[in-house]
């Protein structure tokens, strides 16, 4: 009798704390960052780099830059997505994939609401992108108006880490070596980014080179989103669970997340992982919370893969060309042609077309 007293005892004193432990262990994300940014890598074209990482992922979160900050998307760079990324997707992944067309149209700060907040209207129907399931893709969208609220109301809570972030210089000198100034950029000032300690310091002194810093950021957001999404999709059913994103890079884009001195790039790498393992897993462990999903290990395993883009002979495939860039002008001495939008009858044209690969 004494003993069974005794052991109710120390049930009910130590239940709690072994519920806790139970919690804690149950709840557990871990990510994981590799890199396969090489020279060879670089070279290759979309779908051959595809082919590449077919041979180690099994059913990876592709994010890709598809609509440029205008909210446009342009036949060319539609064209470009469906021949060298969704059907090569399809062949190598057997349809067991997702694909995020990531839309920058709120990167053109000049048309925020700068005086409340960053809304401005979706200038892309997600219905039209979600159109493509018909015709045998798995595509969706990420909107960049999201990511500047989500950074809003992050860098409050974790004021320090992005403190931190901040203060690498890896992360300047893309900025510093670009030649260029957009007049959007002072808009910043006025914008509710504006407001935030950790930033306000860095938008005062110089505008310009804090372009980088952001998109680093960026890929914090697309990351967590984007495990938000799959976490979702598959309904938490599974216990174990293991998330893999490929951020999808054209030309030198990857630049602004491991800097541009080649030496420097394994080192990079870990920094990236630091940076964003403890924000990414905070907010990835809520949202499982918030979910009520009391049994789940996540595992976030992310890549950071580069892809050759190049319109014709002359151009390098390693300046300013990028496939989401929507172009207003014809330039005759690249023999670029300026871009039409692409309208619905157009856009179910293309993406029913048959591509031989």
């Amino acid at each position: 009798m004494k003993k069974i007293m005794l052991f109710k005892i120390i049930s009910f004193l130590f239940f709690p704390a072994i519920c806790f432990a139970m919690q804690n262990k149950l709840q557990y994300v871990e990510v994981k960052v590799a890199s396969f940014y090489s020279k060879e890598t670089r070279k290759k074209k979309p779908q051959e780099a595809l082919k590449v990482i077919s041979k180690q992922s099994k059913k990876p979160q592709i994010i890709v830059f598809a609509i440029s900050k205008e909210g446009k998307l342009s036949e060319r760079s539609l064209t470009f997505y469906v021949k060298e990324v969704l059907k090569p997707l399809n062949k190598y992944f057997n349809k067991n994939y997702q694909c995020f067309f990531y839309d920058l149209s709120s990167w053109d700060y000049s048309l925020w609401d700068c005086k409340e907040n960053f809304d401005r209207k979706y200038c892309y129907s997600k219905k039209l992108i979600n159109s493509t399931n018909k015709a045998g893709f798995s595509l969706d969208i990420i909107y960049s108006n999201d990511f500047f609220k989500w950074l809003y109301k992050s860098a409050k809570n974790f004021n320090t880490e992005f403190s931190n972030i901040l203060k690498q210089e890896l992360l300047w000198e893309v900025s510093c070596k670009k030649r260029f100034v957009d007049k959007s950029f002072p808009k910043l000032k006025e914008t509710p980014l504006g407001q935030i300690g950790c930033f306000f310091p860095y938008l005062n002194k110089s505008v310009a080179i804090f372009y980088s810093t952001l998109q680093y950021i960026e890929s914090i957001y697309l990351v967590e989103e984007t495990v938000k999404k799959f976490l979702k999709k598959n309904k938490y059913k599974q216990e174990k669970n293991i998330c893999e994103i490929i951020l999808f890079l054209p030309n030198d884009e990857m630049n602004y997340y491991l800097g541009t001195k080649s030496g420097q790039w394994s080192e990079a790498v870990k920094l990236f992982q630091n940076n964003i393992t403890p924000i990414v897993t905070k907010n990835v462990m809520d949202f499982l919370k918030e979910s009520n999903v009391k049994s789940n290990t996540t595992t976030i395993d992310i890549k950071l893969l580069p892809f050759k883009y190049q319109e014709n002979k002359s151009d390098n495939g390693y300046m300013c060309t990028r496939p989401y860039v929507f172009r207003k002008k014809n330039s005759i001495s690249k023999g670029i042609k300026k871009d039409v939008s692409v309208s619905p009858t157009n856009f179910t044209k293309i993406i029913t077309q048959k591509v031989e690969l």
